[in-house]
């Protein structure tokens, strides 16, 4: 592949002058280049946008192997291949959106690629669930078994060309690849393991829940809430990552059930698979039943087909895993997916009322979380949420706002504080709905400390100002 002219950049007319984007360069190109245009045109934002979306289709696979995969200093941006000048400009806004991810520590490749070197080393699956009927949506084992039959990985685009871009559920019948794959294809996979058995849709269109029963019988629950963002309709897709949860969470109906079954990769893309019948998504996060970090591997290999330009092409950034705080998982989606965001299911900086709240967070120290946060961020340069569940007369008071604001000090978090919604198993621990006003007293001792907060108000007892979504369960 040549670094000039259109064999790298297919829309380029004809080579030009080329220049290498230095890192005391990129700010300054970006601003005389990119804005430029945008002056001209009158939409700094729509041409910036533009700009970046045309980017990554052209060189994000290309810059991200072209990066040297050892160097953790500036000297990065030297070792990028040389363009043409026009799409340089271009290449220059890319780089500024994803800036910090090419500069942390874990520099290199992008979110995606590194995803895909992580999880080459052979991975621990439960071999109990894993036999039968195995999703085509599971890069990981379409790969394999291509491997294991030698058939040219190319192939594997091909199959998800023919899901994602022509619509055939029969993704085996393409005159692109043999017969005999073809046969391979059609004997070993199929496109969904899952189906979905119920559906519950919001009246006012905010939102549905759906049932998926998995091929062993179990069913787990996926939720989609729609949203409006600066008058635009988006979709988040919150998908489960077990059956059942083995942390015990005593305000959760999950924890009741205990850990039935890890999901397989596939079955969690699965969800997503489903819920596009329903909505197009935009963010995927993993809030559903189960604990992320305890089914680590498996969620990296959901993030890799969620992920991937030829299947369901979600940002990185716009997927979310929440935990309750797997200290040393932490640490390892930092270094393995530094641009999938974080969320952590705090509910109390004070230990022996979180150990009360999460039987569980005896494991997980306060003073172990704060250095996972530490490093989160240090390896990312992102945000962490914290999820914080306001119980009424319990965790509402306002020496646990002082406690939680000495907890974060000066870290770079946003709180969601989201009002406890009743459930059955919240009530025989005596947990009740907070009121109003100390949810506002709550949010302004957070605000006055600097912390961005945020409170998710929903349908309780009382006031209604802004409804969360998924309270409709």
């Amino acid at each position: 592949m040549s670094h000039l002219g259109g064999s790298l950049c297919p829309y380029a007319p004809h080579p030009m002058r080329s220049v290498a984007v230095r890192s005391d360069r990129v700010n300054k190109a970006f601003n005389t280049r990119v804005q430029h245009r945008a002056r001209n045109r009158r939409d700094s934002s729509g041409v910036c946008k533009s700009a970046v979306r045309l980017a990554k289709a052209a060189f994000s696979s290309y810059i991200s192997l072209s990066v040297r995969k050892d160097a953790d200093n500036d000297r990065n941006y030297d070792k990028l291949p040389r363009l043409p000048i026009y799409w340089q400009s271009i290449k220059t806004a890319w780089l500024y959106t994803r800036l910090k991810v090419i500069s942390s520590s874990a520099v290199g490749v992008s979110s995606t690629e590194r995803c895909r070197l992580v999880i080459e080393r052979p991975l621990k699956r439960d071999n109990e669930r894993a036999g039968g009927e195995t999703s085509v949506l599971d890069v990981q084992a379409l790969e394999e078994f291509f491997r294991a039959n030698d058939i040219k990985m190319n192939h594997v685009n091909t199959v998800y060309r023919e899901i994602f871009k022509r619509g055939r559920t029969a993704f085996w019948e393409t005159p692109d690849i043999g017969r005999k794959t073809q046969d391979l294809l059609k004997e070993n996979f199929v496109l969904t393991t899952s189906k979905v058995v119920e559906v519950a849709e919001a009246e006012d269109g905010s939102g549905a829940k759906l049932i998926i029963e998995l091929k062993d019988g179990h069913r787990v629950e996926t939720v989609i809430i729609n949203h409006t963002h600066k008058a635009r309709k988006r979709s988040t897709v919150c998908v489960s990552s077990q059956v059942g949860c083995a942390m015990g969470c005593t305000f959760c109906a999950t924890g009741t059930m205990g850990l039935q079954a890890n999901l397989t990769a596939g079955e969690i893309i699965e969800q997503v698979w489903h819920a596009r019948q329903y909505c197009t998504p935009r963010n995927v996060v993993f809030m559903g039943m189960g604990e992320p970090m305890d089914n680590y591997e498996e969620v990296l290999v959901s993030l890799r087909g969620l992920t991937q330009q030829n299947q369901f092409n979600v940002c990185m950034d716009r997927i979310t895993v929440s935990t309750v705080g797997v200290v040393n998982r932490i640490q390892q989606l930092a270094d393995d997916c530094p641009e999938v965001s974080l969320a952590l299911s705090l509910h109390s900086s004070n230990q022996a009322l979180r150990t009360q709240i999460i039987p569980s967070g005896g494991r997980f120290t306060v003073d172990k979380l704060q250095a996972a946060i530490d490093y989160y961020i240090e390896r990312t340069g992102r945000q962490v949420m914290l999820e914080y569940t306001l119980m009424g007369g319990l965790n509402d008071l306002p020496i646990f706002a002082k406690e939680l604001c000495e907890f974060i000090q000066t870290r770079k978090v946003f709180v969601n504080l989201i009002p406890y919604n009743p459930t059955e198993i919240g009530a025989l621990h005596g947990y009740m709905v907070p009121k109003d006003d100390d949810c506002i007293v709550f949010e302004d001792i957070l605000n006055d400390f600097g912390i961005k907060t945020k409170i998710r108000w929903k349908f309780t007892g009382c006031t209604m100002r802004q409804r969360w979504c998924t309270s409709m369960w």
